[in-house]
């Protein structure tokens, strides 16, 4: 179970770096190309039908995605949240999943980095997840 747990984490920690590559815009995540795959968690939704979906902005990864194996994970949760650092590039924080617990953006210290900087122009429009887990503005 424990192997399940950390693979689920490390599947979500390799997928959000990705979405960083836009600032802040309401429903930031494009319809036709929303979904992520994590082999040990199957599709991730950020942009589900019933739920508020994701949005990504310059500091902070906010809203919900849906995954039929995972359940709901909430990246800005009571208690929680979902931090970037604008000038490193550094997440931080805490995701919850219904049916997985706590996801951690620092484990054992060791932060999620995407290599997007606030100071540089993101690519404009939507953002596009495809299937193989990288990005497309």
């Amino acid at each position: 179970m424990n192997k399940i747990i950390r693979n689920i984490v490390l599947t979500l920690m390799l997928i959000l770096p990705l979405l960083v590559l836009l600032h802040a815009l309401a429903g930031n995540i494009d319809a036709e190309d929303k979904f992520a795959y994590g082999e040990n968690v199957g599709w991730i939704n950020f942009d589900p039908s019933q739920g508020e979906g994701v949005t990504v902005t310059n500091s902070a990864v906010t809203g919900k995605a849906w995954g039929e194996n995972v359940g709901w994970i909430n990246f800005n949760p009571t208690g929680g949240g979902v931090k970037i650092d604008p000038t490193t590039g550094v997440f931080s924080g805490l995701a919850w999943g219904e049916n997985i617990g706590w996801i951690n953006f620092a484990p054992n210290g060791v932060p999620v980095k995407t290599s997007w900087r606030s100071e540089t122009s993101p690519p404009t429009g939507s953002i596009k997840i495809n299937n193989d887990a990288t990005c497309r503005g």
